[in-house]
This record gives C-alpha cells, structure tokens and sequence, in this order.
C-alpha cells in the first residue's frame, strides 16, 4: 500500500478510501478493476452522496457485489473567495541548493504578500525548522509558508516530515553551536507546535503580522 502522509488535497480534488470489495472480483485483473474504479469516477456526480451512490451501483454491476463495502467520500470545495496565498518547497539533504531555493521562494512571496517588515525573522526561522526536520529525519521534507488567521493576521511556517518523533527542546549554553533552534523559534515566533500528520507530522510556527 502506498502512503501519502504529507498529501494535500487541493481545492476541487476528491478523495476516496474504500475496502477491496467496491473493485475485486474472482475474474477480472485487479489493474482492470482499478481502471474500472476511476472511469467511474471521472464521470460521476461531483456531489459526494450522489457519487457515492453511483460508484456502489456501478461498480456492483461490475464486480457481482461478491464482497461487502466501505467507503469513504471527501470533497473539498473550490472557492476563489476562500483561496489564500500559499508558497510550498521540497527540500532535499542531498539538495545543498534546496534550503537556500526555499529560502529565496519566501523572500519573494512576503515582498508579493506585501509583508516585507517580517523577511529577516520568517527566513531565520524557516531556515531553522528545515534544518532541524533534515539533520533528525530522512528523505525530504516540505516547506510551507501562508498568511493565516482572522484577516490573515498571521504568518504561518511549517515543515512536513515522515517521522512521528517530535523535536525535543534542550538547555543550552552561550557555548553551545547545536540546540538553538527551538529556543530561537520560542523567542522569535508569537506561537509554535508539531502536529501529527499520517504517518509522519508537521513542526509550525507563527509569526504575527504587524498592521502597518
């Protein structure tokens, strides 16, 4: 089973978990089936109920309803009035470019976002959670950064990563090179957490948006 653990479902997008029973059969090539299941739902309703009740109709004609069925239909609403500026990066340890790719990619965004006051401490901070989610985990992590909040009052930061161990604040010295980052996160960010996130999890920080 392939795992997705930092997916996100884009606005429009609709997501379908289900039980082997809505595509399997005795006969029929599970690829078969599993092209089956989406031609049927690329031409279904787009209300989930509705196409709930299409994929369980047409797919039982298919496979004979040989097994029971669960299934479950999320749909996320496209709104125009609710989109909100957002900049997403990849950052890769074996990319010594990606950190640095990332941290122009939020320069340019706050100038667009007309949150220019906020570069200095935003590319710190982001540099911080990066760093850390890439000397403690594998693989690559993802970078995200949007205005959140009542009227967007708010910079949010946050780093995904596949790991379920959150980070761990330790004491430091005026000596010590390592272990700085959650202390500079705590000083510098107005609020901060690890939220889990599938089989992995997400470490954010907020930076508060001063009105101008």
């Amino acid at each position: 089973m392939q795992k997705f653990p930092n997916a996100i479902l884009e606005p429009g997008a609709t997501l379908l978990l289900c039980t082997d029973g809505l595509i399997e059969t005795r006969t029929t090539d599970i690829d078969q089936a599993g092209a089956k299941l989406l031609d049927t739902l690329r031409t279904g309703p787009t209300d989930p109920d509705l196409l709930a009740d299409h994929l369980i109709h047409t797919m039982g004609l298919y496979t004979g309803e040989e097994d029971d069925v669960a299934l479950l239909l999320l749909r996320r609403t496209s709104s125009k009035q609710t989109a909100q500026p957002r900049i997403t990066a990849p950052i890769s340890r074996t990319d010594p470019d990606a950190l640095h790719a990332a941290r122009r990619s939020l320069h340019t965004a706050l100038h667009e976002w007309a949150l220019e006051p906020l570069c200095d401490t935003a590319e710190l901070l982001a540099c911080e959670l990066a760093t850390n989610a890439l000397l403690h985990t594998n693989g690559t992590v993802t970078f995200t950064a949007m205005p959140v909040g009542d009227r967007r009052r708010t910079l949010r930061l946050s780093v995904a990563d596949t790991s379920s161990v959150s980070p761990q604040r330790r004491s430091v010295s005026e000596q010590s090179i390592f272990g700085r980052g959650l202390v500079l996160i705590e000083e510098l960010a107005t609020d901060w957490g690890v939220t889990a996130c599938g089989t992995g999890k997400y470490v954010w920080c907020d930076i508060a948006i001063v009105p101008g």
